[in-house]
């Protein structure tokens, strides 16, 4: 059950003010996923690539908790994500992965201004919050199952990512809206966290567009068209032909 937002809430001016690049970034998503999940590969450097952007979030939420209040109230143990990606890329890359992955230019540029922003004003972390993590504990059991099955996992190993063992999503998710709800916050800053929470959809599109068709995922896509062309013509004479014998 989704949890229902009052209209006169920030999260519900956050999701109004944000609906429009948030379409647009679901769908540019959306297309990028299925790209990256044809070649474990190409899902396993998406999946660093968040991970530095995570892992900055969760450094600058911790290190500027001390200085404000309302960053204290979000930062919650239970929402936590590093080492839950840490897991699944030793999972997909081996025990060696971090002296070999490093975040490419995009990412380093996201991680730069989650940086910039902890140093100079943490209260737009709030925005980070509520796009990042409200968007884990929103989709993530549905990409967790599309993961599993299109790599073939088996079990719950690749999958931490989209697990919160101490605590049910939607619970979460009603927690990180209350906490949000509860800030006070000027009007002046919650016109910044919007203008960040832009900003934030923005660079998720960048990392999106930075997804790129590898030579082997060309090869299973290009298979799995041509399997679908087959099968749609295949059904289309089955029906041709039962249809002229009646």
């Amino acid at each position: 059950m989704d949890i229902q937002e009052n209209s006169s809430e920030f999260c519900s001016e956050l999701r109004s003010r944000t609906r429009a690049i948030h379409a647009e970034s679901d769908r540019l998503v959306n297309l990028k996923l299925a790209v990256a999940l044809t070649d474990v590969a190409l899902y396993s450097d998406v999946l660093s690539q968040f991970y530095f952007v995570f892992r900055s979030m969760e450094d600058g939420l911790w290190r500027s908790r001390d200085g404000d209040d309302r960053v204290q109230a979000l930062c919650l143990d239970q929402m936590l994500r590093t080492e839950a990606f840490e897991r699944d890329l030793e999972f997909f890359l081996g025990p060696d992965w971090k002296s070999r992955v490093k975040p490419s230019t995009h990412a380093q540029a996201y991680c730069d201004r989650i940086s910039e922003v902890a140093e100079t004003k943490p209260i737009l972390l709030v925005a980070y919050v509520h796009t990042m993590y409200l968007a884990l504990t929103a989709g993530g059991q549905i990409l967790k199952s599309l993961i599993k099955r299109t790599l073939g996992l088996s079990g719950e190993y690749g999958l931490s990512v989209f697990e919160f063992p101490d605590v049910k999503h939607q619970e979460l998710r009603k927690l990180i809206v209350d906490r949000i709800n509860s800030l006070d916050l000027s009007q002046v800053e919650k016109e910044a966290v919007v203008k960040e929470a832009v900003r934030i959809f923005e660079m998720n599109n960048t990392l999106a567009r930075d997804v790129r068709l590898s030579w082997k995922s060309s090869r299973r896509l290009l298979l799995f068209t041509s399997i679908s062309i087959a099968a749609i013509f295949g059904c289309s004479y089955i029906l041709y032909t039962t249809l002229k014998k009646n």
